[in-house]
C-alpha cells in the first residue's frame, strides 16, 4: 500500500523562543535531504509548492516490520540557546508513526 505524506513547513522550521521566528529549511529546494528504506520498503521525494509556500511531498510504502527515513545535515550551532522547535505537516492515506530524532 502506497501512503502520500505531504510536509508543509509553514513558517519552515521555526525557533523558540525568539522575537522573529529563525528558518533553518525554507523548502525551496529538496537536495539537501536524503532518504533510505529497509528493502521491500520505499520513498520519493519532490519539492512542491502551492505558489505561497514551499514544502517536500514523500510518497512511500512501508513493508510489514519495515521503515523508511528522511535525513538532512542542520548545524548544531543553530539551535544554540533554542527550547522549541515547530513544524507542520499535512498526510493522508494510512496511519504511520512519525518519529523526530
Amino acid at each position: 500500500m502506497s501512503t502520500m505524506f505531504y510536509f508543509t513547513w509553514v513558517g519552515t522550521w521555526l525557533i523558540a523562543p525568539a522575537t522573529k521566528p529563525i528558518i533553518i529549511d525554507d523548502m525551496t529546494g529538496i537536495s539537501v535531504w536524503n532518504y533510505a528504506a529497509l528493502p521491500g520498503s520505499s520513498v520519493a521525494i519532490r519539492g512542491v509548492t502551492d505558489k505561497e509556500t514551499y514544502a517536500m511531498q514523500i510518497d512511500y510504502m512501508v513493508a510489514k516490520d519495515g521503515w523508511v527515513s528522511l535525513y538532512r545535515e542542520i548545524s548544531s550551532g543553530a539551535f544554540a540557546g533554542t527550547k522549541a522547535i515547530g513544524f507542520s505537516f499535512k498526510g493522508n492515506g494510512a496511519p504511520h508513526t512519525l518519529e523526530l530524532k
